[in-house]
């Protein structure tokens, strides 16, 4: 991981699961946010993390805080993704993988991005920051205890 806690991150643009340009800063102005990258749509971890966000999404936006997904997959996949699990945030398609690097999050060698989630301050600083692969359900608690829940 390149961005640890407490680092400023870096504005960086993107398309979302509808095709639309993304731009960070714009999208997080004058609010926190939470960023998960994760490896692959439809993969049982993967799944269950975006399901557990969708759950608990509710508390995050209680307090004001998006959630924004981000994976190498693309929009077509991303859209699908939505649709058949009714996610209710944001997510990026990174198919360059420049949104990964950038946080240093895409594992050498193997070029799959790494379980890493962020909570980001509304000046763009990193407050918490977990790295588990495997464990998708400690990424969405420690989320959840940065918004008090």
């Amino acid at each position: 991981m390149k961005i640890q806690k407490g680092a400023i991150v870096p504005n960086f643009t993107s398309v979302d699961q509808k095709g639309q340009a993304f731009d960070f800063y714009e999208h997080t102005k004058n609010t926190g946010c939470v960023v998960y990258f994760y490896p692959k749509d439809f993969t049982p971890t993967c799944t269950a993390e975006a399901c557990s966000f969708r759950d608990e999404f509710p508390a995050f936006r209680g307090a004001d805080i998006p959630i924004i997904g981000v994976s190498p997959d693309d929009v077509e996949k991303h859209q699908r993704f939505v649709a058949e699990f009714k996610l209710p945030f944001t997510l990026l398609a990174d198919t360059d993988k420049s949104v990964g690097e950038l946080f240093g999050i895409v594992m050498p060698i193997f070029g799959v991005y790494n379980r890493v989630t962020y909570f980001i301050d509304k000046d763009h600083r990193v407050v918490e920051a977990v790295q588990k692969m495997f464990s998708s359900q400690v990424h969405v608690e420690s989320m959840l205890k940065q918004v008090g829940k």
